[in-house]
Order: structure tokens, then C-alpha cells, then sequence
């Protein structure tokens, strides 16, 4: 059963009441506990961080990484803790894509998130990803898998995007900049399968085996969203085919 509490000021918590996580666990990982409680921070100040950190007994390490910017999704160790920073891809009709950071403090009892300002998106568009996991998820684990699963939805979309918009009969210089936009996100998905692949590799200790396999799969998951939208960049059969056939009369007239 889940209860809803509303703890004073920004903080906003849930806690939830789950069975025991079945499955085999790996030799170095712990049991999920049966209680697990997620709290969602709407900003970083200091005393909002603070309260949190007092009120549940956070790791005071890793409450501060609330506190700083970053660039690219990082996985730091802040013991007994795990500090997560990923990344939502929202659609943009200029750039294709932006991203919105999502921060995750994991502890074998709780889980704290933050989700940062949508930044170039259209508000209505920021609005329509959603993060929030079954309110019948287990423990830590299975939680952040849910989470993390959410994440990788939002690439779905753009993949989705780029495959439905091809500029084959634009001008030169507008397949370009979609080109460019295109690599850039490759690069991205990229950067967020080796992140993938380091929490699941890194948090043994606080997952079950079956929700190390899940964030495995959710990385081979990015490994092919990657090579479909790399797919999409390259020249259809048929269209390879007349540019093969326009360079070979190229050379036979050379000749």
C-alpha cells in the first residue's frame, strides 16, 4: 500500500510500503528494504536542502552535488549513497532536441530527484514528459529503473522524430544543419549509454541482479536508438544505388 505525506515547505514526499524483491541477488548486492521513500525536491537552496537532509538522514556528501551545474551525466560515489546526474531529451522544432538535467541521489532507503528547467523547450512541451513511476514500485532499485526508463522514453521520441523528417528534397544547406543537429544527438545518446552501463555496473551494492540487468538493457536499448537514428543520416538503398550509377558514368566519360 502507498501512502501520499506532504512534508512542510518545497519538500514533496512519497513513501511507499512494497514486499520483498524477489530474484537472486549478486554477491555483493544487500536486500531491498520493504519500506523505501522518495522525496522531490522543487529547488536547491540550501535550507531546502538542508531540511531534507536533517528530517531523513540524507548523506550530507551528497545533498551538496544538488548544488552544482553540470554538463554531461555524471555517476558519483558519496557513501552509502549514489549520485546520479542524466539527462530528458525534450523535442525542439529548431534544434531538434534539448536537454532538461535530472538529478538522483540513491540510498539504500531513499530517493531524491530533481528535475531541472526545461531550457529552449516550449513549456507545453517540457510538460508532457513525465517521470513519475507506478506507485507500486519496490525498492530503490526497481524505482530508479523506472525512473531511468522514463529517461530513455524521452529519447524514443526524438528518434521518432528524426526518422519521420528526412530532407532529401531540401536545399543543401538545410540537410546540413539537420545532419549536424542529428550527429549531435547521436553523440548524446552515446554519452548516455556509458552512463547507463556505469550505474549498473557501480550500484551492485544497492540493486537486485534483475535491476542491474534492466539498466543493462535500457543501455543496449540507447546502443540501438543510436544506430537507428546513425541509419537515418545515411543514403537510402535506391538513392545509393543512382549515386553510384552518376559516379560510375562520371568516370566511363572521364575515361
Amino acid at each position: 500500500m502507498n501512502t501520499l505525506y506532504h512534508p512542510p515547505d518545497a519538500l514533496s514526499l512519497l513513501s511507499s510500503q512494497t514486499g520483498t524483491v524477489t530474484g537472486e541477488l549478486l554477491p555483493q548486492a544487500v536486500p531491498q528494504p520493504e519500506e523505501r521513500t522518495w522525496i522531490d525536491l522543487a529547488s536547491t537552496d540550501r535550507f531546502t536542502l538542508g531540511a531534507a537532509q536533517e528530517r531523513y538522514g540524507l548523506p550530507p556528501e551528497a545533498m551538496t552535488y544538488f548544488l552544482l551545474h553540470y554538463q554531461t551525466a555524471k555517476l558519483i560515489h558519496a557513501s552509502p549513497a549514489l549520485f546520479l546526474v542524466t539527462f530528458l531529451a525534450i523535442p525542439s522544432l529548431r534544434h531538434l532536441f534539448t536537454t532538461r538535467e535530472l538529478k538522483i541521489c540513491v540510498t539504500p532507503t531513499h530517493v531524491v530527484t530533481l528535475c531541472g528547467p526545461a531550457g529552449r523547450a516550449p513549456p507545453e512541451q517540457a510538460r508532457s514528459v513525465s517521470l513519475l513511476p507506478g506507485r507500486d514500485a519496490g525498492g530503490v532499485g526497481r524505482f530508479l529503473c523506472d525512473l531511468l526508463r522514463g529517461v530513455v522514453g524521452s529519447y524514443e521520441t526524438i528518434v521518432k522524430t528524426v526518422e519521420d523528417r528526412r530532407f532529401n528534397d531540401t536545399q543543401r544547406e538545410e540537410r546540413q544543419r539537420w545532419h549536424r543537429r542529428v550527429e549531435k544527438f547521436i553523440r548524446f545518446l552515446r554519452d548516455q549509454r556509458v552512463f547507463l552501463s556505469n550505474v549498473a555496473r557501480e550500484g551492485r551494492k544497492l540493486f537486485a541482479a534483475a535491476e542491474s540487468q534492466q539498466l543493462l538493457h535500457l543501455e543496449e536499448q540507447v546502443g540501438v536508438l543510436a544506430r537507428v537514428t546513425w541509419d537515418t543520416t545515411r543514403p537510402k538503398k535506391d538513392e545509393q544505388g543512382a549515386v553510384e550509377s552518376v559516379l560510375s558514368e562520371k568516370r566511363d566519360g572521364d575515361a
